[in-house]
């Protein structure tokens, strides 16, 4: 069953009663026919001027005039006043959390609207500066700055007014086409609803997912595939502990076809307890980070254990990072004053460990730490492939706009 049929079990409104002591507070917004139409007509309209780009960027006099087209102004008055209307209620309903909140569609986040965002690199110009290195193409600061960069991913999707929520709406290929599929698949009965979370300062780079068959977790792996945080390698056994003992509180009250599914945890700071951030569905709809789903060992692994827990061991070369689009890691480089080509001396190795149990239930989660096997595995995990734009960040079609401003609206008037 597709998340997008109704009901399906990986919907917010659908687990989160149940698991609402485990994760953050959450409020629902329903969206009326109109609403959700509004969304829909405005995206449509953004995609069509980044179409125009692609064929407009050698004409500087069209280009000017494209730069003055906004999707606003090329949608109906109807439309205009759904996403006026939408934007009063998210003004509302954000002013009841105080420290802000994460708004998402109930299937997925906007958070491909992020990427071309000019906010993006505000934050980024504000993370670097406050992350000075002498060297910048030496280790520490690559891993500084990957880590800088899922930081204000993650700081960007914070909205504190309706218009920023509107902003990250509007700008996501993600909220349309899952608008989209949900009307093709339940026709005239499609509902959905916006998704509003207290904001928590989590880190970001300690996320991690864990593969569930039958009930039980037969794999876990650091939730973004590039990014080496040292924190990892040094608690990966605390992690683990903690993501068995909260699975096993949280799993009665999860249902899923057959007790399959994937699940997203979140580790504080200060590695003391694992927090759910949300339920998907099982691969491959839902990504698989450092296990590569096309790799038949890999696959098995997922689908019928040994339970295996994957993290970076070390750092991956700068160039490397696929997950970071490519026009962000230049704009990093050039904050650093880091000649690109030269980033290539970078000459670290990715690898990941395998943590293999002969053994797992989670009624013993002693057998977390006490595992039969330790092996090192020299993993490519730069090839696994983008099937899933659950989690791949850089899914976006419109990445390649030099128009920024696209997916920040103007005022609604």
């Amino acid at each position: 069953m597709e998340r997008h049929e109704e009901n399906h079990f990986a919907l917010i409104s659908q687990w989160y009663d149940k698991l609402a002591p485990f994760t953050f507070e959450t409020k629902f917004l329903p969206l009326t026919v109109d609403e959700y139409n509004a969304i829909v007509a405005y995206r449509g309209r953004g995609r069509e001027i980044s179409t125009l780009y692609q064929f407009l960027k050698d004409d500087p006099e069209q280009l000017a005039q494209l730069k003055q087209m906004e999707p606003i102004n090329m949608i109906s008055e109807s439309n205009r006043e759904s996403l006026r209307s939408l934007e009063q209620k998210l003004d509302t309903l954000i002013e009841q959390f105080e420290t802000g909140a994460f708004v998402r569609l109930d299937s997925r986040s906007p958070k491909d609207a992020v990427i071309n965002s000019s906010v993006l690199k505000v934050e980024l110009e504000k993370e670097i500066r406050n992350r000075p290195h002498d060297d910048p193409y030496s280790e520490e600061c690559c891993i500084d700055d990957s880590i800088a960069f899922w930081r204000c991913m993650s700081k960007v999707q914070r909205v504190t007014i309706g218009k920023e929520a509107m902003n990250l709406l509007l700008g996501s290929n993600r909220v349309t086409e899952d608008i989209i599929k949900g009307r093709l698949a339940q026709g005239e009965s499609y509902k959905t609803q916006l998704v509003l979370r207290k904001w928590s300062d989590i880190e970001p780079e300690i996320e991690f997912r864990a593969f569930v068959v039958n009930g039980s977790i037969t794999g876990i792996s650091q939730y973004h595939k590039t990014c080496f945080v040292p924190s990892i390698k040094e608690n990966k056994e605390k992690i683990q502990q903690l993501i068995f003992e909260k699975h096993k509180e949280v799993s009665p009250y999860v249902e899923a076809p057959n007790g399959t599914y994937t699940i997203d945890f979140a580790i504080d700071r200060n590695c003391e307890k694992a927090i759910v951030i949300e339920v998907n569905s099982p691969p491959p709809v839902a990504g698989t980070s450092l296990f590569i789903w096309e790799n038949e060992e890999d696959q098995a692994l997922l689908l019928n254990g040994p339970y295996s827990f994957r993290v970076l061991e070390h750092n991956v070369p700068w160039t490397d990072q696929t997950d970071i689009p490519t026009h962000l890691r230049h704009y990093i480089d050039q904050l650093r004053n880091r000649n690109i080509p030269n980033t290539t001396t970078t000459t670290s190795t990715t690898t990941t460990t395998t943590t293999t149990a002969t053994t797992h239930t989670d009624t013993d989660t002693n057998t977390n730490t006490n595992t039969n096997t330790n092996t090192n595995t020299n993993t490519n995990t730069n090839t696994n492939t983008n099937t899933n734009t659950e989690t791949n960040t850089n899914t976006n079609t419109d990445t390649n706009t030099n128009k920024e401003e696209e997916n920040e609206i103007c005022s609604i008037q």
